[in-house]
Parts: structure tokens; C-alpha cells; sequence
């Protein structure tokens, strides 16, 4: 596009556990001296947590309720089992 600009911000070496380095598209309203780097690393830690990683608790704590569902589901089918005599 012509005469398009975008505000760039180059993160090197930020010293989070998530990523080495980092680049932020600001927004048209913002003015890039007002932002701090720490601002921008608690920014980019919350948007990784809250997409991709579920806060270092694993893949069971992700699936829990799919998991207690599952085996609900499994006792109340085994009970009905039961009380019709089929096993």
C-alpha cells in the first residue's frame, strides 16, 4: 500500500522465560517513547500464556474437565449396566 506506516518495536535479548526476542505492530493511536520495555515484556508474557502455553500447569490441567467428564459418563454407563443385568 502506498504511504501505509507502521510502528515497529524490535525486542533483542528480553530476558523472559518465553521468548528470546520479540517485535510489537503498534497501534495507529500509540505513541512508541510512552511504552517501557518492561511494559512491553509483561505484554507479549500475557499473550503467549493466554494462547499457547496454559501458565506451566501441563496437559491435565488443560483436559480436566474433559477427563471427569469421560469418567462419569463411564461410571453412570457401568452402573445402568448393572442394574439391567447386562454384565
Amino acid at each position: 500500500m502506498r504511504g501505509y506506516q507502521k510502528k515497529v518495536i524490535y525486542l533483542k535479548n528480553t530476558g523472559s522465560r518465553n521468548f528470546e526476542e520479540a517485535y510489537f505492530v503498534l497501534r495507529s493511536d500509540i505513541d512508541s517513547p510512552k511504552i517501557s520495555e518492561g511494559e512491553m515484556i509483561r505484554e507479549a508474557n500475557t499473550i503467549i500464556d493466554e494462547n499457547f502455553g496454559l501458565s506451566g500447569r501441563g496437559f491435565l490441567y488443560a483436559k480436566r474437565w474433559y477427563i471427569l467428564t469421560f469418567i462419569i459418563g463411564f461410571a453412570l454407563s457401568f452402573l445402568v449396566c448393572v442394574l439391567l443385568g447386562i454384565l
